[in-house]
């Protein structure tokens, strides 16, 4: 008898537990049940994706080359201010910058000379003249010394101040198929390996200034000076962006064009309260990561159809010529599970004025997109996918500056077109990649 109330009472128990096993499961079932990357089960975008937001980085430190040589002669003259001078003397006192340029070297002799000065008694010096030279100096050279000291750690980016004109090697200053087939090469040869093996990259940003004649008249009113930037991509971008900060409000910044830089995926987050329709019973957007960075959406209600959901993104890293410009089409939607979904984009607003943007310290919006979806109501979740499509590159602007035929034309630059072909070899596409921004939308409210 003993042993038979033993057993009933432990069958009893064993029932109750399998039932609170059955309704502890059953409360339990993970938010992501078709296990939809790049989620985890409860909803969470993976550490791996969260871990590798691209965003541009501020440097340790810049070394700054600037080319002395005759053919720059008319952007130093002592007593005459230019563009040029003034432009220099902007970036040398910005104060993100100021920071980080660790000094001014001035390339001379051939390349091979390398005079070091602080920013001030450079600037000091710059504004007498002291920089007015009989000197040739050759690009190669140059760029191979820049390289040599991102290589070598001595800086985080290097950045070359030039006219950029290909210096003939011979004395009659001829040059021949030869020299540019060779000129192109080197720059191939110097880039190549480190685009292929290392995170560098270059970008050219293209200035013009007055350039003057001894007695300060002005021979050209446009001419091309350009910053080439080499470095890590995240801190060329920042340094990129910084110059072109500091030169935006002046009438002679002309472009830029960027090599070998793949920007991954940007920072980016779903505005919690700018999303319209689609949660029922006020649930709360979750997959909040540090508080801060969330994309995905329970409690989803297809019956509220369409959804308006705002993205704040982080694309400071960009030219700013390119995003200034994007239009709805320029992005893509789609759904993990095919067509059904019709998403598009409504509209796009820029800068840090955005009403929620103070919801965004963790992501620092510079756009805001706002993303209409309908055609949600095929499965219980979904992940949306929302990329900027690859980009080309305006390099027309370029056009302006080539086809000179001696290094004397003012309005031009002799053999830029060489320069450029060099780093096509090097990088054949240019195109401005990046990954997409994902956000999970489940009908889930566990």
């Amino acid at each position: 008898m003993q042993m038979k109330n033993y057993l009933l009472k432990f069958s009893t128990i064993s029932i109750i537990a399998f039932c609170l096993f059955c309704v502890f499961s059953c409360c339990c079932d993970p938010l992501n049940e078709n296990k939809l990357t790049p989620y985890d089960e409860d909803g969470v975008l993976n550490n791996e994706l969260f871990n590798s937001f691209y965003s541009s980085e501020k440097p340790d430190g810049i070394s700054m080359y600037i080319e002395s040589s005759g053919s720059m002669n008319g952007l130093f003259r002592p007593k005459h201010s230019t563009k040029f001078q003034y432009d220099i003397a902007a970036i040398l006192t910005c104060g993100e910058l100021t920071n980080v340029i660790t000094g001014v070297n001035i390339f001379n002799n051939s390349g091979d000379g390398v005079q070091q000065y602080s920013p001030t008694e450079f600037r000091r010096k710059m504004n007498k003249g002291d920089f007015v030279s009989q000197q040739s100096t050759f690009i190669p050279v140059m760029i191979e010394t820049m390289l040599n000291d991102v290589d070598s750690c001595a800086c985080d980016v290097a950045i070359l101040v030039s006219d950029m004109k290909y210096s003939p090697v011979r004395s009659d200053g001829s040059v021949t198929k030869t020299d540019i087939d060779q000129y192109e090469l080197d720059i191939k040869t110097l880039f190549e390996s480190r685009f292929a093996d290392a995170d560098i990259s270059i970008s050219l940003v293209c200035c013009e200034s007055d350039f003057l004649d001894r007695n300060g008249n002005q021979l050209c009113a446009e001419f091309p000076y350009y910053f080439v930037l080499v470095g890590k991509a995240s801190k060329v971008a920042w340094t990129r962006n910084q110059i072109i900060g500091v030169l935006s409000d002046r009438d002679n910044l002309n472009g830029c064009i960027d090599f070998n830089v793949n920007y991954g995926c940007p920072k980016y987050t779903i505005l919690p309260n700018e999303v319209i329709g689609a949660v029922r019973n006020n649930h709360e957007l979750t997959s909040y990561l540090n508080g801060q960075h969330c994309s995905s959406i329970v409690g989803f209600d297809d019956s509220l159809q369409p959804v308006k959901i705002v993205l704040g993104i982080n694309y400071s890293h960009l030219p700013q010529t390119l995003t200034s410009s994007l239009q709805p089409d320029d992005f893509c939607i789609s759904s993990h599970w095919g067509n059904n979904l019709n998403g598009k984009i409504v509209n796009i607003e820029y800068g840090q004025s955005h009403k929620s943007s103070s919801e965004c310290s963790y992501v620092t919006p510079s756009m805001y997109l706002t993303v209409e979806l309908t055609g949600l109501s095929m499965y219980d979740d979904d992940v949306i996918e929302v990329k900027l499509n690859s980009q080309s590159q305006d390099i027309e602007w370029l056009n302006k500056y080539y086809g000179a035929t001696r290094e004397g034309e003012l309005g031009k630059t002799y053999l830029l077109e060489s320069f450029i072909n060099g780093l096509k070899l090097a990088k054949p596409s240019y195109d401005i990649q990046n990954s997409s921004m994902y956000m999970f939308v489940s009908e889930n409210d566990n």
